[in-house]
Parts: structure tokens; sequence; C-alpha cells
């Protein structure tokens, strides 16, 4: 059952999605294709939100907001410090956890997004499939349109 062409009468994800015309399997192509051109977008989200929380903590531990070293714990006494020439500080991220849940939340989002996908390959058709092998291909092509320097916001 590699790859099989049928495209009325097929049922996709649930029973809610069964397929009864070719207009309806078109939507479903559709709904494929867009749901892998979503999961790319939250990808890129995901990235700028991560960049942004990195570029957010280095601008409060530069500015002084960062936890004063008091109130963090020290694993290395004042004399073993300067007995060890070279040492290096970490720095000390600032954790908020309102930012922590909208990363979980966009995690989690993209979790089940790729679960769909991947429920929708296992079911073997080929035009489906073909569907999403093209949204992956188009998708990484507007990605590497928006990254490259001719199309790069300014």
């Amino acid at each position: 059952m590699l790859l099989n062409w049928t495209t009325v009468d097929s049922c996709f994800l649930s029973s809610h999605l069964h397929i009864r015309t070719r207009f309806q399997f078109f939507l479903t192509c559709l709904a494929a294709f867009l749901l892998v051109i979503s999961l790319e977008f939250l990808r890129r989200c995901q990235r700028r939100f991560d960049r942004y929380l990195r570029n957010k903590n280095t601008f409060l531990q530069e500015s002084g907001y960062a936890e004063p070293d008091d109130m963090t714990e020290k694993l290395l006494d004042k004399a073993s410090k300067e007995s060890i020439p070279g040492l290096l500080t970490k720095k000390r991220f600032i954790v908020v956890y309102l930012e922590q849940i909208a990363r979980g939340l966009i995690h989690a989002a993209q979790f089940s997004i790729s679960y769909c996908i991947m429920l929708l390959f296992m079911y073997s058709n080929g035009t489906n499939s073909t569907s999403n092998v093209c949204a992956f291909e188009n998708a990484n092509i507007m990605q590497d349109m928006l990254l490259c320097p001719l199309f790069a916001e300014h």
C-alpha cells in the first residue's frame, strides 16, 4: 500500500475529515500545504523570540539590572577564585516566567503541527505527500529569500 492515489472516499486524521468529492480532496491538500507553511512560520517566530530574549538579557546585564553577585549562589569561595588564574565566571541569565511560558506554548504548537504532518505522511496518499513535500520546499525557499541580503529588512 505504498503511495496509493485514491482521492475520493478517503479519510485523513479523523472521521470528520472524510473526503467525498475531488474539491474536498483539493481543500485537504491545500490545508496540508498551509500546515507545513505555518510550521515553518512558527519555527521562524521561535528563533526571533529567542534572539529577542537573548538581546534583552544581554542589555539588562550590561545595564546593571542583573541580579547582584551576593544574591546568587557561590560555588567557589573567594580564596579558591584567587588561587585559580583565568577562572571564567558564567553570565547569569535573568529568567522571566511569562517569557518561558510563551516559549513553551510556541514549542507545543510546533510539536502538535509536526505531529499532524507526520500523520498525513503516514496515510501514504501520493498526492497529499507530494503536497507536503512541495510545501516544505516552498517554505525553505521563502525562508532563504527572507534571509537573503537583497530582501532583508532594513
